[in-house]
């Protein structure tokens, strides 16, 4: 397989992604509406830590990988909730 090929399939896996993402921001969002409605903190440690695991234990070699992409994912959703409830995410 030449760069080219490899560069191909990495543009595809990211348009795949693409709309996954966006509606994983639109959860985000509907999760922001529900703790404001309920006055819940935007963090939630152990849920995170429970799905970092989770996903760390499924990723076989790729751990260490895997863990950093959900720790992101988990920042842009909480930012996301902040900018949209307008407090700090450890309240």
């Amino acid at each position: 397989m030449s760069l080219d090929d490899i560069r191909q399939k990495i543009n595809e896996i990211d348009a795949a992604l693409l709309p996954l993402f966006l509606d994983r921001l639109d959860c985000a969002r509907e999760v922001a509406a529900y703790k404001k409605a309920h006055q819940l903190p935007i963090l939630n440690r152990d849920r995170e830590e429970a799905i970092l695991a989770d996903m760390a234990d499924r990723a076989g070699r790729d751990q260490a990988a895997v863990r950093a992409f959900y720790e992101g994912l988990f920042a842009i959703s909480r930012q996301l909730q902040e900018d949209l409830l307008g407090e700090d995410p450890s309240c």
